[in-house]
């Protein structure tokens, strides 16, 4: 109980940068979550794209979420990269929770209008994306989750029924 305390401490006080990449790592539930971060990271900076914000103007509005969000440690992490003189398309090659799509329609050099609309286009087919592994999950899972529920309601007949049972045979043997 206490190793579950320590690992529950631990899980909460990691980054969510570090989370992002543990759980891409879960099976079965991996490439859901990948989906997941692929939409959810494109639909957002294309809306910020489509806004008509500059890349520090971007960096405020996403340094104004909570310290927990995982876009403020995004922009965290991608304004430290630009202070520092570094590339943050190189960083961001090497993020597994960054689909390596939107590097590219990054490097490509886009106008600001292009660019919002190819990321807007590839956020919805990223959800398409996210709802056709959803679905693939659900229908492996939901033949489990039936089988188990059968197994306990057949074990809640026999610990109502077995008991009568043996009463039964109890006043037939006297």
């Amino acid at each position: 109980m206490l190793g579950l305390v320590g690992a529950w401490q631990w899980w909460h006080r990691q980054p969510r940068l570090r989370l992002a990449t543990l759980y891409l790592r879960v099976p079965f539930v991996g490439q859901l979550v990948r989906a997941y971060y692929a939409y959810y990271l494109t639909a957002n900076l294309s809306q910020l794209i489509r806004s008509g914000l500059s890349v520090k103007q971007m960096l405020r509005v996403l340094n104004q979420l909570p310290d927990k969000a995982l876009l403020r440690q995004l922009a965290q992490a991608l304004e430290l990269k630009l202070m520092t003189g570094q590339s943050p398309l190189h960083w961001l090659r090497g993020q597994p929770y960054i689909p390596v799509q939107l590097v590219v329609f990054l490097q490509k050099g886009s106008t600001h209008a292009q660019l919002g609309r190819e990321l807007q286009a590839y956020s919805e087919l990223q959800y398409r994306e996210l709802v056709a592994r959803s679905e693939r999950l659900l229908a492996l899972v939901q033949p489990i989750l039936l089988g188990v529920v059968a197994v306990m309601v057949v074990g809640a007949y026999l610990t109502l029924l077995l008991p009568m049972y043996q009463n039964l045979q109890e006043i037939y043997h006297d």
